[in-house]
């Protein structure tokens, strides 16, 4: 059994076979270094041109972020390096949102779901 059209082995790119059990261990590893790289990532969020972390025990006021490199979008939840680079924009899957009017935003996932097309 096969999953995936190849391997890449050695400077060249080769057809191998590939069982199911590399694909899931080769997709634990991904996943696996996924959540590691998220793990050393602080969440923030630009209101009012000032980068607030997101991460930790919430206060008031938000410590803010220093942000080194990279463009803040104001209103979005961005994913910031440990070193000061904003590493990837999570608009418009997380955005930062008021539960209600008057309220302060807080974190809101999107829950869209996908319908296949019927022929």
């Amino acid at each position: 059994m096969s999953c995936g059209p190849a391997a890449r082995v050695g400077p060249a790119v080769q057809s191998v076979p590939v069982s199911n059990s590399h694909c899931r261990s080769a997709f634990a590893l991904s996943l696996a270094s996924f959540v590691l790289i998220i793990a050393s990532c602080i969440l923030l969020v630009c209101l009012s041109s000032a980068a607030e972390r997101w991460t930790g025990r919430r206060r008031q006021p938000r410590v803010l972020a220093i942000v080194r490199d990279g463009e803040l979008v104001e209103g979005h939840l961005m994913l910031l390096h440990r070193g000061g680079q904003v590493c990837v924009d999570l608009w418009p899957l997380v955005q930062a949102v008021p539960p209600t009017d008057g309220a302060a935003p807080s974190c809101s996932c999107s829950t869209a779901t996908v319908t296949p097309a019927r022929s």
